[in-house]
């Protein structure tokens, strides 16, 4: 594989020439490999650091020197040697229809490709100019039958087929995405909301924020006639996280109802990884942004003691610190959330 795919045999041990290889740069006379071979010395895997930076001869180019013996062997890597193989290729698919019509799509599709759209222009005029009698307006017809050929000589894979066939959407929608911002941000009033509103009306929507603090009142309005529901609801939602709130509900006309559609989340403002350097400019606003959105309010006594039950007295034993659980202290969690 090495000999096929990683040596550099083109031109051999000799210059290239314009014109005849394809890695020839330069002028005529004096026309240089863009590989740099064949100047490539040998150097032993032995004596220290097996790789070297040598200074090329653009101004700012260095060149990675690697281990080899062979003058015309390229520097390689084994997995992307293997890759350069075939065709590979990467897309992100976030859900499992995607992947199963990714799949599917690759491995029905069909053998050889359709004609390039100029190709299939060029054939119908030349059909058009042939055989077409001259009073007939000529590129009306040229255009009728370059899309007539373009329809019926394009190759349809099993897969859209079958799709086309049964009248189903040739592409999956992915999640869909609800923002959820952390920064509390409310949407304003437009003139009709605010026509009959009274002096002391608010003139903003309630906030994702503003109704996460109000869950208690709301869930409250919501189920006072099912006392037990209520109960068994506001167990579930007393020390939830504000993302895992809106994962499990939805608000829908003054009420929360169960998520039972998945989504995907998107907490805002959006950092990158890089903040989450204590050293980074961003990082206190980093960090406020995950307390808010991923914090689960409960008492820090009280999740210790789950988490001493659950995980490290099975493990560690009772001997181990606070300090290994966590050393932010929350005592009052009422100044965050309704629970006490």
């Amino acid at each position: 594989m090495v000999h096929r795919s990683a040596r550099h045999t083109h031109h051999g041990k000799f210059r290239p020439v314009l014109g005849v290889h394809a890695c020839a740069r330069g002028k005529p006379g004096c026309a240089k490999c863009r590989y740099g071979f064949p100047i490539k010395e040998l150097r032993p895997r032995t004596g220290g650091c097996d790789c070297s930076l040598v200074k090329g001869d653009l101004e700012g180019q260095w060149l990675l020197r690697t281990p080899r013996n062979d003058e015309l062997c390229c520097s390689y890597e084994d997995h992307v040697l293997l890759a350069n193989l075939g065709n590979i290729d990467w897309r992100p698919c976030l859900n499992l229809w995607a992947v199963m019509q990714y799949i599917s799509k690759y491995a029905t599709k069909a053998p050889k490709g359709s004609r390039r759209m100029f190709e299939v222009l060029s054939d119908a005029v030349d059909d058009v100019c042939r055989f077409v009698p001259q009073e007939q307006d000529m590129l009306r017809r040229s255009i009728q039958r370059f899309f007539a050929r373009t329809l019926g000589e394009r190759d349809y894979h099993v897969y859209e087929a079958m799709h086309v066939g049964l009248g189903l959407p040739l592409v999956v929608p992915l999640l869909p995405v609800v923002s959820l911002n952390s920064s509390g941000a409310r949407a304003m009033k437009q003139g009709p909301a605010l026509a009959h509103a009274t002096s002391d009306a608010l003139v903003h929507y309630d906030s994702k924020i503003d109704k996460f603090d109000q869950r208690r009142s709301i869930f409250m309005d919501q189920f006072k006639t099912n006392p037990q529901q209520l109960e068994k609801v506001l167990e579930e939602v007393a020390d939830v996280s504000l993302y895992e709130f809106y994962w499990k509900y939805v608000s829908y006309r003054g009420k929360f109802l169960a998520a039972n559609n998945s989504c995907a989340l998107m907490v805002t403002p959006c950092y990158s990884a890089d903040c989450a350097n204590v050293q980074h400019s961003a990082h206190a606003a980093y960090a406020k942004t995950c307390v808010i959105a991923y914090w689960r309010l409960m008492p820090t006594q009280m999740r210790h003691a789950l988490y001493r039950n659950v995980h490290v007295e099975p493990l560690l034993g009772p001997a181990v610190g606070d300090w290994v659980l966590g050393g932010t202290d929350l005592k009052d969690p009422a100044l965050f959330s309704w629970c006490t």
